[in-house]
């Protein structure tokens, strides 16, 4: 999932999602430099899971935004 436009930086933002969102990713600079601002995550789950994630993923960056 790319997340370059919320300008965070790369090596900051799985921190902010695990911290703010309660989500847990890899982070895709960890893939090499080309990752850098994205995120992996495994969609081999029931969608309500998914869903509950994207709530409080809109959520944190809600809050971000608006502080």
């Amino acid at each position: 999932m790319d997340f370059n436009a919320m300008s965070i930086p790369y090596k900051k933002l799985g921190e902010f999602l695990k911290k703010e969102a309660q989500l847990f990713f890899d982070d895709g600079y960890l893939f090499g430099e080309e990752g850098n601002g994205f995120e992996r995550w495994n969609l081999a789950c029931p969608t309500r899971y998914i869903e509950e994630g994207l709530e409080r993923m809109k959520t944190a960056f809600d809050r971000r935004r608006n502080s």
